[in-house]
């Protein structure tokens, strides 16, 4: 049932008793996992709360009993509003040091945040900015304390919910809650890290540390709808110029970072869809028997693989992979699997199988993590497939960084080609066209793509990004990618290919660390899906150097079909904006 209001008023009278009680608990490590103790540990609108990790890595943040100022919120369900224009009102019984509103598109995308700031006992009127026409989320976050509603604008007024609303949608959820304030984590030697919180009560905390560096705190990202998209370019666009965050262009490996949210960001929001909150897990290894059961809001789902052979290297192959280590054990993985684990977790996702083959692959990981003794190192799992099997293998390997070796193979449109090539080459035929992302087969991208760049509305110039930026969001974990050279196959698009593989390494260059991207186009002559012999000294270089400890191991691999190169007509060249340079290491 919902109530329609003049105005806007959170409906349905809410009396919470509440307190800013503080308890914050978590663990400081390095990139290896190692424990870093002397990490310093601080909240920015708590700057006197301070505690420095112990031997473990342990910190906490926790107010002393009798500390904490209580208060109460108190939505009013009238409607009764004086003046005109989208208001929210609320009552407090004390004084709040910190509170927000924020409203997020039924995608999960956030429209508005609004800070309120220090606020006295008493009634308080907040003015929203226009809406325009359909489904919302609002949050009031007072202190530690959410209010959820849905909220609907149908443009001739506004409406929303008399009770609260279940995040288990995970449409919206990825944004479930404003930031309440954030975490720093400080040391020597180390970057500094700064994690935005969404509530004073957590207990999971993960911090991870990287050697040097300098910090750089990235503004809000706010990612315009598809529609609204202003950005256009025929060419790739340059990985080192922000398409919507105010920063310069990327010169240095913090700036990078920031970048590199932005990308992670919109490869979600425009073509994915969106990896799910964390759910709580508890993993379980019996043999090759390895089951993630994730309970989210009250519901539970399992997440199983199970693998045969023997070793300490897990490999998910999505199906026709490449060819399997020494000493490894092989699971078989489906991405339609997975998703149907989540949507039965949460609800409905907006992912396609694709970001699911991530999330599920992901919590694989969690269960190994959580059974250091069962035969099986979460630090050396593998994922590759073939074609369709290659793209999940692929997001999984971007959107898991746990994954210690992504290999994708003949991934195609969706997986290791350019979007931009496969456009302009690809009309529909199969047999003698690029496959472009007007003509895919099933569900590999996500919801949001159904009805704008599936059906070429927007064209895909407007997108702020390409194939290749999204695969180097992996750097600076290892990626080996294999395409096909034969010209039989003409949707594999070689050309696509081999644009976006020379993106990625222009990118893994940059970060200094070239070798750990590999891409391999072989001369004709093998079917689809069936790996030829004579590649199998790429992978096992691969595998010898980062999964065995052989620093010697020949990873420089990069090798494509000169008939498949068209440089000069997908990318320009320079230091002005939106031009790659070729020639720079960020420091």
């Amino acid at each position: 049932m919902v109530h329609r209001v003049c105005g806007l008023l959170l409906a349905g009278v809410l009396a919470v008793s509440a307190s800013t009680d503080i308890s914050l608990k978590g663990t400081v490590k390095d990139e290896s996992g190692n424990a870093i103790s002397g990490a310093i540990v601080t909240l920015v609108k708590k700057s006197a709360m301070k505690d420095t990790t112990d031997a473990q890595g342990v910190f906490e943040l926790v107010t002393p009993v009798g500390v904490a100022t209580p208060y109460a919120i108190s939505v009013p369900a009238s409607s009764r509003v004086t003046g005109t224009g989208n208001m929210i009102q609320f009552s407090l019984t004390g004084l709040i040091e910190q509170g927000n509103i924020a409203i997020f598109s039924s995608s999960g995308r956030q429209v508005t945040s609004i800070d309120l700031g220090r606020r006295e006992e008493g009634k308080h009127s907040v003015t929203l900015p226009s809406l325009t026409p359909g489904f919302y989320v609002i949050h009031l976050a007072i202190g530690n304390e959410i209010i959820t509603r849905k909220l609907m604008n149908t443009g001739n007024g506004l409406y929303i919910s008399e009770t609260g609303l279940e995040t288990g949608n995970a449409g919206f959820a990825k944004s479930a809650a404003a930031a309440v304030d954030t975490l720093i984590v400080t040391k020597a030697d180390y970057t500094t890290v700064k994690l935005s919180l969404d509530t004073y009560t957590k207990s999971d905390i993960a911090v991870v540390l990287k050697k040097g560096g300098t910090v750089v705190e990235c503004p809000e990202l706010k990612l315009p709808a598809i529609s609204a998209i202003t950005y256009s370019n025929k060419k790739h666009p340059s990985p080192w110029d922000f398409k919507f965050m105010d920063l310069p262009r990327v010169t240095t490996k913090a700036l990078w970072e920031c970048r590199r949210k932005e990308i992670w960001e919109m490869s979600q929001e425009y073509l994915y869809g969106h990896l799910p909150p964390k759910c709580d897990v508890v993993g379980t290894v019996s043999g090759g028997s390895i089951t993630a059961k994730c309970t989210y809001n009250g519901k539970t789902a399992n997440v199983s693989l199970n693998a045969s052979g023997s070793g300490d290297i897990l490999v998910i192959d999505f199906g026709a992979g490449a060819p399997k280590p020494p000493n490894s054990r092989t699971a078989s993985a489906s991405g339609a699997t997975f998703l149907s684990a989540a949507n039965s977790l949460y609800g409905t996702t907006d992912m396609g199988i694709c970001m699911a083959s991530a999330w599920g692959v992901g919590r694989i990981i969690d269960a190994l993590e959580q059974n250091p003794n069962s035969g099986i190192d979460p630090k050396k799992v593998i994922t590759t497939g073939c074609s369709t099997n290659g793209k999940q293998a692929l997001i999984a390997g971007v959107f898991e960084p746990r994954v210690a070796i992504c290999m994708p193979v003949e991934g195609g449109c969706g997986g290791t080609c350019s979007w931009r090539v496969s456009s302009e080459y690809g009309h529909g035929n199969s047999n003698t066209d690029c496959q472009d992302i007007t003509h895919l087969e099933t569900n590999w991208t996500g919801t949001v793509t159904r009805n704008t760049w599936e059906r070429g509305n927007p064209t895909i110039d407007k997108l702020p990004f390409d194939q290749g930026e999204l695969m180097a969001l992996r750097a600076p974990h290892p990626m080996m990618a294999y395409d096909n050279g034969k010209e039989q196959y003409k949707w594999l698009c070689n050309r696509g290919n081999t644009a976006a593989a020379q993106a990625c390494h222009w990118i893994y260059k940059a970060l200094g660390v070239s070798d750990n991207f590999g891409f391999v186009q072989p001369d004709p002559g093998h079917g689809h899906c069936s790996f030829p012999n004579t590649l199998n000294s790429t992978a096992t270089a691969f595998y010898d150097k980062f999964l065995n400890g052989k620093t010697d191991a020949d990873t420089h691999i990069l090798t494509w079909n000169k008939e498949s190169e068209e440089t000069a007509k997908w990318f320009d060249f320079g230091t002005a904006e939106d031009q790659w340079d070729t020639t720079l290491v960020l420091e």
